[in-house]
This record gives structure tokens, sequence and C-alpha cells, in this order.
């Protein structure tokens, strides 16, 4: 049984809480009710509560009303320390997490962002000045008339009005204006040029085409080197339509997608993305001979099968993310955080300090299975060292095309940080034969999946 309560923002955060522990305090006395009537009970072991953002003193409280051990989400505690005030033993960075995937993140969205996208729906209804009776209210009443790119904050405004006011330089480039008569346009406020908004100094882009009869003037230019790449607009008959800018495309609708997506800015492009986050690029239907069997059973007749397009491993991609960002936890970086790194020695190989450019793969061990994955679906002439690997799969030359490509490097990855971790933690021993047939058997099983 889940139990959400969702608490909205109060002033008085102190008779916010004395309600909430009356809440608290019937729902204790309810499940008791409910335990004697029907005689199941909660079980504590396997009750927790979740906080987020809560003050110490707060979740004491609770806790007390309702002794749930405190649960932490998985991703997170993988991710971070479990320890909400732990320093250090962070695996990736949030700001690196909440980049979308082709950005080399996992595409998490910022909640602080999301809410300023959402609050950019009111910037766009005032700027174009949508027909409804809030929109009129806020421009008559509180603007009183005055742009809304340079209207001062009133103390008479509301805690809602402010905060979406304090957003708008956020997204003052992204609101254009395609100008049509020029009349309903502010020639410096308003973004009806490539270069941004000129000046307030005169009032519509009406009279300013009129003033300077459609060119600009030499000393403007002179001044302001984007007005030489810019001509000035053929005003006509129509009306000024404003428009969102996105990704130097104007488009006449507004999304809060879009309005995130301007909050990110320009973010580059991780070239490995499409080798870790993949869909099946193999149309659905076509034959194609794969020599699974004779590896897995002996048998020497290939077996044909059709492939569907099915997704990546979700473990195995994550496990692939974090080793393209040299993030996993390998020996060489924990001997980094410690002031007296101890003796480590690489859990497969008893060679040396493990890394990621020894466990993928100049580790004897590993490398053993990685070439014997390869043999098995006939996968030549791609690099055995890890810097090399991301190299080739960053190329849109070299990169693995084929599905069952991609597939093997990310559960060769995976499984062999697996076993990394086992051989360390546990008494579990797995011989390379065994880990790269349960990778072929992994491989065909993906492919089998519809």
């Amino acid at each position: 049984m889940k139990i959400v309560r969702l608490l909205a923002p109060n002033s008085n955060l102190k008779d916010s809480w004395n309600k909430d522990k009356k809440i608290l305090g019937v729902l204790k006395r309810a499940l008791s009710i409910f335990a004697a009537k029907s005689g199941l009970s909660a079980n504590l072991d396997k009750s927790e509560v979740f906080f987020g953002n809560v003050p110490l003193e707060t979740r004491n409280a609770i806790r007390a009303c309702l002794p749930f051990r405190n649960g932490a989400f998985p991703i997170r505690s993988f991710l971070w320390h479990q320890d909400v005030a732990g320093k250090g033993n962070c695996r990736v960075a949030w700001d690196m997490v909440c980049k979308p995937m082709a950005n080399g993140g996992l595409g998490f969205k910022r909640l602080g962002w999301w809410n300023k996208a959402l609050l950019a729906q009111h910037i766009w209804d005032l700027a174009t000045k949508r027909e409804s009776l809030w929109v009129r209210w806020v421009l008559f009443a509180a603007f009183k008339g005055v742009n809304m790119w340079i209207v001062r904050k009133s103390t008479r405004w509301s805690w809602v009005l402010a905060k979406i006011m304090e957003i708008r330089p956020l997204f003052r480039m992204q609101i254009h204006t395609t100008v049509g008569n020029g009349v309903n346009t502010n020639a410096w406020e308003d973004n009806w040029l490539n270069c941004g908004p000129l000046s307030s100094f005169i009032s519509s882009v009406a009279e300013l085409g009129a003033s300077i009869h459609g060119q600009w003037p030499p000393a403007w230019v002179n001044r302001f080197d984007d007005l030489s790449n810019v001509a000035f607009p053929v005003l006509d008959d129509g009306r000024d339509v404003i428009k969102w800018m996105d990704d130097a495309t104007l488009v006449p609708d507004f999304k809060v997608s879009m309005a995130y997506k301007a909050l990110q800015g320009d973010l580059m492009v991780v070239p490995w993305r499409s080798s870790v986050w993949f869909k099946g690029c193999i149309p659905s239907g076509r034959s194609r001979n794969l020599d699974f069997d004779k590896y897995l059973t002996g048998s020497r007749d290939p077996m044909v099968f059709q492939v569907a397009p099915p997704l990546c491993i979700p473990k195995h991609a994550f496990c692939m993310w974090l080793a393209c960002w040299r993030h996993l936890p390998t020996q060489d970086r924990l001997m980094a955080w410690k002031e007296e790194p101890p003796d480590y020695m690489c859990s497969l190989c008893n060679g040396c300090v493990d890394s990621h450019s020894h466990l993928f793969f100049m580790c004897s061990f590993a490398n053993e299975i990685w070439k014997g994955v390869m043999l098995a679906i006939n996968w030549q002439n791609f690099p055995t060292v890890w810097d090399d690997i991301l190299i080739a799969i960053s190329d849109q030359a070299t990169a693995p095309n084929r599905l069952v490509c991609k597939l093997a490097l990310s559960a060769t990855v995976y499984e062999v940080w697996i076993e990394r971790n086992k051989r360390i933690f546990t008494e579990d021993r797995r011989t390379s034969a065994q880990i790269t047939k349960l990778i072929i058997s992994t491989i065909k099983l993906r492919e089998d999946w519809k």
C-alpha cells in the first residue's frame, strides 16, 4: 500500500506541521483499526518512508509517529552517498545526470528548471496577450499599460506574479516578434531582430522605420556591429506576430519542453551515445546467419532466426555509460580518494591495480573474454584497448552498426565489472569460458526478444 502526502507551500510552517501531526495520528489510528478488524497488520520491516527536502527535526517527528524505516531511492543510493550530509563518494555529478542522453547524461529533469519552464507559459501568455481574464487583469491593473519587459516590480503584486516576472530575462531571447505593420512592436524592448532587442527611445517599429526610411543609419551600424548583418524588415499591412525561437527556428506555439531546452542551453552531443543507448538497427523480418549454436552447443550448423528491433539492455547500458565517462569506482580512482591508499590488486588477474583501461580489456582474464565474444559473433578488427574502443565507437566510420555488436560490447563491459566485484566482495568465481558463454546467451535472448 502506498500513502502519498502532498504538502502545499504554507507561510506558517509551524501551523502546517501541527496539522500534519494530527493527520499522521489519524493515519496511525486507522491502521490500528484496520489491523484489529482484519487481522492484517503493517509489516514494519517492509514499511519505508521517503523524504524529499525535509528538515531532520521534522523527519524524526514523523518517524516517531509512524515507526517506519527511512527509505532511499536506488538510483540515488548508487550514484550518491547514502547519507544526505555525506561528502564525496559521488560517482556522477547531478549536472551530468540531468543532461539529455544524446549529451552524455541520463535525461533526468531538473525540477527547478522544469518549474521555471512551466512558469514560462505565463510569460508567453502575457507576451502574446492571450484572451483570458487573468492576462487582461495583469496587463491593465498590474502593468498599467507598461511594456512587460520594462515594467518594474511592485510590492502590490501577488507572490506568484512577482516570481513569474523574475524569470523574464531567461526567456527574453526565445520570444521573438515577426513584424507585420510594426505598430504593436516596441522598437527596443521587443525582440524583433536576430541580434536581440534595440532600445525603448522610439515607441514602435513603424515609427522607427519611418524615421530612418527603412535603412539603418550609418552611425548606428558603426556603433553596433550586429546591425550590419541584419536587414530592416519590410513593413506590410499584416499584424505583428509573436513566435517562440527554438533552435534558431521560429515556431508559432509555445511548449514547456522548448522552454526547458532553452534553460539547458547549448550542450555538446557525445559521439558514443548511439553505442550506449540504442534501439535495434536491423529491419524486422530480415534473416541473418549467426553462429550462436556452434558456440553454445558445439553444433556446426548455424542457426538462422528473425531479428526484431529490441532495445538495449538497461543495466548493461547504464554500466557502459559509467565506463564511457570513466566513473566506475575502479581501484585507481579509489586510491585517489584515500589519504593512505591500501595495497590494491586486480581481482581478475592479480597483475596490477585495476582501472578502466586495465579492465577493458588489457587484463589477461578480461581480454580472453572479449576475444571469445568477438570470435563468436564474427566481429573482426575491433580494438581491444579501452581508449581505442572509445575512439572507435565515437567515429561514425568505425562505430558498430550491427545490433549484435552493440549488445556484445555493453554486455562484456557489464559482465567483466560484475565478475570483478564478485571476486572482491564474495567467494564466487567464474571462468572466462563461463562468462563468455553467458554473454553470448544473453545476446541471443535479447535478439530473440520482441
